[in-house]
C-alpha cells in the first residue's frame, strides 16, 4: 500500500503484486479498511468512521459499495470460507471482463502469455551498472543528429512514400519488422519498471488491427510516488522507438538502394507513426494516456470523466440528487468535461479511418470492422443507457423525467443526422486545357535569343513574342540566293544557245528557288508571333535565353477571354458521387488555393480509362497519381 498526493489531496494506492491490479482508495475509504480487522462488525466500522470522519463520512450505500468492489478485487478475506461455485462463478466473470475488454476494443485484442518479471530483472542486472547519465547522453547523441539530418532530407523521405510504403512487396517487410519494433517498444516499458524497483508479472500478445504486437502490462507504476517516474515508464517505449528511428535515419542516409534502406525506411515510419500518433497521443488509452494523467495529478482521467459527466447529466437534465461519484476541484473539472468527449469522438474518427483504409483493398473486412466499431461506439452504450434509465435506484423518483429526457436527445440527435444536411465534396486533380491556337509553338529549331513581350502581357495576333536564333542559317540562306542568281544566269545564256539544256536549267532553278523559299520561310519563323489575341503567358521565362528548342515544342500560351476548360482525372471510388449526386463544382489553382471558380461539367469522355490527360498529373510530374513504370509516366 502506498500512500500518493494527486493535487494536494491523499490518496491510497493497492498493489496486488501477485495478480499485477492497481486499486486506488480515497482516505475516507482507506480508513474504513484498516478497521477492518476481523475484529469489528461492520455496523461498528461504519459508526466509529462517521465519528472520526464527521461530515466526510461514507453513507451506508457506499460503504455496500466499497464491500463489493473488494470482494470482487479479492481483496476481502473473511471467517467463511468461500464456496468452490463462488470462486468459479468469479474466475468466469474475470474471463468474459477480459473478453468484454477485447469486444468494446475490435482493434486491440490482448492475449496474456507469459511472466517477464525474471527475464527483465536478468537485463538490468546487466545495465545498471552504465548509469542513467550514459543512457540520457547515448539517446541525445542518436536522436537530436538524426532529427537535423532527416529534416534536411525531407523531401527525399516523403517522395513517393505512399506508393513505395503500399507497394505489396513492402507490406510482407512491414508486416515483419512491427512486431520486433514494438517489442522493444514494450521491453523499454519493463526495463524503466524495473529500474525503479517496480515488477512485471504479465506480457502476451495484442491485435492491433489484427496485426500482432507484444505488450506488457505496466500498471505497477500506479504504486510509484513520484508522478514523473511514472510518466517516464509511460514515455520509456517512445523513447525506444525514437532511438531506432535514429538509427534508422543513419542507415537510410549511407546505405545503398536495396533491402537493408527499405527496412531502415519502414522502422523510420513504424517508429515516428506510432510515437507521434497512436502512442503520444491521449486520447487513446496507450502510452500519452497515462503520461497526461501523471503530469495532470488525476489518476483514471478516462473513468472519471466518464463518471462526472453520468453524474452531471443526472444531476441538471434528470433532476436526480445523487452524491458526486468523487470530489472534483476546480482545477480538475476542465479536464474531466474535456476528456470523454475527445476521446470518444477520436476513437471512432480511427475506427471509421481504419475501416475505410482496409475497405479499399479487402471490402469485406473493411465491412467487418465498420460493423464492430458500430455496435460498440453505439449499440451497447445505448444499450447501457436503456438498462440504468430503467433500473437504476438512483431515478426512483426521476425515471419518467429521465426517460422523457433521454427519448428527447436521442431523437433530437437523429434528425439532426438524419434531416440536417452535412457536406460532402470530392478532391480531385486536373489540368486547365486550352485550345490549339491558344498554344504558342516553335515554327523553327533554334535557340531563343530574348523573350520580345514580357509573360503575362496582353497581346495581339500576329504580335512577336520570341526571338530565336540559327547561327548557320543566314549563311545558307545567302550561299542559296547565290545559287539561285547563277542558274539565272545560266538559264539566260542557255536560253539563247540551246533550249533542250534551258528546260533542264529551268527545273533546277525551281528546286534552288523552293529551298530558298524553304530557308527564307525558317528564318521568318526565327520570330514567334502571337496566334491570337489575348494574355501571353511564357513558359519557364527565367531561363529562355539561351536554351535550345526543336520545332514544335510548346514554349507558351495566349490565353483568350473564353471560359477555361479543365480536363480532370476522377477516382474510380468517387465518379459515382459525382455522376449521380452532384451539387456543383468549384475550381482551385494550385499556386491560388485561396480562390474559388465556378465551373460545371460540360462532359465526361471517357466512361473510363487508364491513362493520364497529362504528365503533370502523375508523381514524376508533381501530381499524385502513381503510374505504372512500363507504361512510362501516361
Amino acid at each position: 500500500i502506498h500512500r500518493h498526493r494527486y493535487r494536494c489531496k491523499t490518496w491510497y494506492v493497492m498493489h496486488d503484486q501477485v495478480t499485477g491490479r492497481v486499486h486506488l482508495f480515497t482516505p475516507a475509504a482507506y480508513l474504513l479498511i484498516g478497521k477492518m480487522n476481523g475484529e469489528r462488525a461492520l455496523d461498528q466500522i461504519w459508526k466509529e468512521a462517521a465519528v472520526q470522519l464527521g461530515e466526510d463520512a461514507p453513507s451506508q450505500d457506499e460503504v455496500v459499495r466499497l464491500l463489493s468492489r473488494l470482494h470482487s478485487a479479492d481483496l476481502i478475506q473473511s471467517d467463511e470460507a468461500s464456496e468452490t461455485a463462488e470462486l468459479l462463478e468469479r474466475l468466469t466473470k474475470h474471463r468474459w471482463s477480459r473478453l468484454s475488454r477485447n469486444f468494446k476494443n475490435p482493434v486491440a485484442i490482448t492475449v496474456s502469455l507469459i511472466d517477464p518479471d525474471r527475464a527483465l530483472e536478468a537485463m538490468m542486472a546487466f545495465l545498471r551498472p552504465f548509469g542513467a547519465r550514459f543512457f540520457v547522453a547515448l539517446w541525445l547523441g542518436l536522436v537530436l543528429p538524426a532529427a537535423v539530418l532527416l529534416t534536411l532530407h525531407w523531401q527525399e523521405w516523403t517522395e513517393s512514400l505512399p506508393e513505395r510504403t503500399l507497394a505489396s512487396e513492402n507490406l510482407l517487410l512491414l508486416a515483419m519488422l512491427f512486431p520486433v519494433v514494438k517489442l522493444l517498444h514494450e521491453l523499454g516499458h519493463g526495463l524503466m519498471i524495473k529500474a525503479f524497483g517496480g515488477t512485471v508479472h504479465d506480457a502476451g500478445v495484442m491485435l492491433l488491427v489484427f496485426v500482432p504486437v507484444p505488450y506488457v502490462d505496466a500498471s505497477a507504476s500506479l504504486s510509484f510516488k513520484s508522478k514523473y517516474r511514472r510518466a517516464l515508464v509511460g514515455a520509456a517505449g517512445m523513447i525506444v522507438e525514437l532511438a531506432l528511428a535514429a538509427i534508422a535515419v543513419y542507415i537510410w542516409l549511407f546505405s545503398e538502394l536495396g533491402l537493408v534502406k527499405a527496412m531502415a525506411l519502414d522502422v523510420i515510419l513504424i517508429a515516428g507513426f506510432s510515437t507521434l500518433v497512436v502512442n503520444g497521443n491521449p486520447l487513446f488509452r496507450f502510452d500519452g494516456y497515462y503520461i497526461l494523467s501523471d503530469l495532470l495529478e488525476i489518476p483514471n482521467l478516462g473513468s472519471r470523466s466518464i463518471n462526472y459527466w453520468g453524474w452531471l447529466l443526472q444531476r441538471h437534465l434528470f433532476d436526480a440528487q445523487t452524491q458526486q461519484p468523487h470530489s472534483v476541484s476546480r482545477s480538475e473539472a476542465p479536464w474531466l468535461l474535456a476528456y470523454a468527449p475527445l476521446s470518444y469522438v477520436y476513437r471512432i474518427f480511427v475506427f471509421v479511418s481504419i475501416a475505410l483504409f482496409v475497405a479499399t483493398e479487402y471490402l469485406a473486412v473493411g465491412v467487418a470492422i465498420a460493423i464492430w466499431s458500430l455496435i460498440a461506439s453505439f449499440v451497447i452504450p445505448i444499450g447501457r443507457i436503456v438498462v440504468f434509465l430503467f433500473n437504476s435506484p438512483t431515478l426512483k423518483d426521476r425515471r419518467g423525467r429521465a426517460i422523457a429526457v433521454s427519448a428527447a436527445g436521442f431523437l433530437t440527435i437523429a434528425a439532426l443526422i438524419m434531416l440536417v444536411p452535412a457536406p460532402l465534396a470530392t478532391v480531385s486533380e486536373g489540368i486547365i486545357w486550352l485550345p490549339e491556337e491558344a498554344q504558342v509553338r516553335v515554327g523553327t529549331s533554334g535557340f531563343i535569343s530574348h523573350l520580345q513581350v514580357a509573360s503575362d502581357t496582353r497581346v495581339e495576333a500576329g504580335d512577336p513574342l520570341f526571338q530565336l536564333e540559327e547561327p548557320h542559317l543566314a549563311a545558307r540562306l545567302l550561299v542559296q540566293q547565290q545559287r539561285v542568281a547563277e542558274v539565272e544566269t545560266r538559264l539566260r545564256a542557255e536560253e539563247v544557245n540551246d533550249r533542250v539544256k534551258a528546260a533542264l536549267v529551268r527545273q533546277e532553278l525551281e528546286a534552288e528557288r523552293s529551298e530558298l523559299r524553304r530557308l527564307s520561310l525558317r528564318a521568318a519563323r526565327l520570330v514567334v508571333r502571337s496566334p491570337r489575341g489575348g494574355t501571353f503567358v511564357a513558359l519557364r521565362p527565367d531561363d529562355a535565353p539561351g536554351r535550345y528548342i526543336t520545332e514544335g515544342t510548346i514554349i507558351g500560351f495566349v490565353v483568350g477571354d473564353e471560359p477555361r476548360t479543365v480536363r480532370a482525372v476522377v477516382r474510380q471510388d468517387n465518379i459515382e458521387l459525382v455522376r449521380n449526386h452532384l451539387r456543383g463544382v468549384r475550381a482551385r489553382i494550385a499556386d491560388r488555393l485561396q480562390d474559388d471558380f465556378e465551373a460545371s461539367i460540360i462532359r465526361e469522355v471517357p466512361a473510363a480509362g487508364d491513362a493520364l490527360p497529362s504528365k503533370a498529373l502523375g508523381v514524376a510530374g508533381g501530381g499524385r497519381i502513381a503510374t505504372d513504370p512500363p507504361d512510362g509516366e501516361s
